[in-house]
């Protein structure tokens, strides 16, 4: 068994201080996730991404637009976005493709299964507080959990994240703290007609922490919870 993949970056500027990214990824191969798995799947980047017919596809992972203002303190988004981008960071354990395949290393599963380990349509910010409280940033975002578009106002994320990056060991480390309610899709709504797809209004809370913190130039401590 095998698998291989392949991403396509494409930064942009599209004003003063606005771009514009492009994230493409085509994935192949005959890696069957499902008969090697755990809690996690060991290997976040494989599987295939071709259609029923056996054809190979791109996946547009990310297209969104950045712009930053007030001196750059204040930086805004709205696009696909990968939500792990901009919440529940970590320095040395945030990217499958370049630091831990596994997805349990790779991000917080209790938050990835709440947007179906998925690319999602969103909208956010992220304000730096250094004028009052040097190294603190802090985070909103609101995101759709139907990537597919056909209710994407239905079953919102919004997630509130502080983080504070300190040298008070000496070296650096990053702490993050956040919470985040969501919309759980529930049974459709008997009284209305059958293609009207209406959810009960169920919705789940929940929270976590993610750190980093370097000890040496070749050892950097991480938690998430």
């Amino acid at each position: 068994m095998a698998s291989g993949s392949m991403n396509l970056y494409l930064d942009t500027p599209i004003a003063e201080s606005a771009a514009f990214h492009l994230n493409l990824e085509g994935i192949g191969g005959n890696w069957d996730v499902a008969n090697h798995v755990g809690l996690s799947p060991l290997n976040a980047d494989s599987g295939s991404l071709q259609s029923t017919e056996g054809v190979d596809v791109l996946q547009i992972r990310e297209a969104k637009v950045e712009a930053r203002f007030l001196d750059d303190k204040l930086l805004t988004y709205i696009g696909k976005i990968d939500p792990t981008v901009y919440f529940d960071k970590n320095k040395v354990a945030n990217d499958e493709e370049t630091q831990f395949l596994a997805y349990g290393l790779a991000h917080n599963q209790a938050l990835t299964d709440v947007f179906g380990r998925s690319y999602v349509p969103g909208i956010g910010v992220q304000y730096s507080c250094d004028d009052c409280i040097e190294g603190l940033t802090l985070g909103a975002g609101a995101f759709s959990r139907d990537n597919s578009g056909d209710h994407i106002a239905d079953n919102l994320v919004a997630i509130l994240e502080a983080d504070y990056m300190t040298d008070i060991l000496g070296n650096d480390g990053n702490y993050r703290i956040y919470v985040y309610s969501a919309g759980l899709e529930g049974t459709p709504d008997d009284s209305m007609p059958a293609d009207y797809n209406v959810y009960d209004d169920d919705m789940t809370l929940g929270f976590g922490v993610s750190a980093d913190q370097k000890i040496s130039e070749r050892i950097t401590l991480f938690s998430r919870f």
